[in-house]
């Protein structure tokens, strides 16, 4: 207790001198400056009106960088780059497959969509790590389905897709992806391509997404 209150004493102490060096910078300041107000005012009239132009001139100076240090800066991020619908990416295609680029890729990627939307067809891709339980959701999902379940790790080494037809005449494709540790911890050009075609790429988990 007693050291609390004697660093309340000695803070109160040094408020009071700061104050007491404030009122002397003040005091000091202000017969400086009537001093030198007096002396302008016995000056010759060149000598005076040119102090105040060069004092106005200061002080518009002041105020133009406090401005432009003060104001919002303006953003300098450029707009977005607009998204290119089908026909657009279409009309790429076809232009740099006329330079002779390679569009093969590209064009399949076209068709599928088209099919896919032609036939009303949906596609979702488990994934995730092994024993998650991608393809038990796959079975849940399906129940007809062949499904290979296993309580090994990593049974599901390939790409595997099972289609739903539904009343409507859609079909649904649910791709069960192999578990990431099941291939090296990386993905491999076909689970990349399955999960760039689907609809819908569900990673399945179970546990806190935040670990790893």
């Amino acid at each position: 207790m007693k050291i609390d209150r004697v660093l309340r004493i000695g803070g109160l102490l040094l408020v009071l001198v700061i104050l007491l060096l404030m009122v002397l910078l003040l005091l000091s300041v202000t017969d400086a400056t009537l001093g030198l107000w007096e002396r302008l005012t016995t000056a010759p009239a060149l000598i005076r009106y040119g102090f105040l132009v060069v004092l106005a001139v200061l002080a518009g100076l002041f105020v133009v960088l406090t401005w432009r240090v003060l104001r919002r800066p303006t953003s300098t991020k450029s707009a977005p780059a607009p998204l290119l619908d089908e026909d657009a990416i279409k009309a790429r295609v076809s232009t740099v497959g006329a330079d002779g680029v390679d569009t093969e890729a590209a064009e399949q990627a076209l068709a599928d969509l088209a099919e896919h939307r032609a036939g009303e067809a949906l596609t979702i891709a488990l994934f995730g790590a092994v024993s998650t339980g991608k393809s038990s959701l796959a079975k849940a999902l399906l129940p007809d389905a062949d499904v290979l379940i296993s309580p090994v790790a990593g049974s599901t080494q390939s790409v595997a897709r099972f289609e739903w037809q539904a009343r409507t005449g859609a079909t649904i494709t649910i791709a069960d992806l192999p578990g990431l540790e099941a291939i090296g911890g990386e993905l491999d050009a076909a689970m990349l391509e399955e999960a760039r075609r689907a609809h819908a790429v569900v990673f399945v988990t179970d546990g806190d997404l935040s670990r790893q």
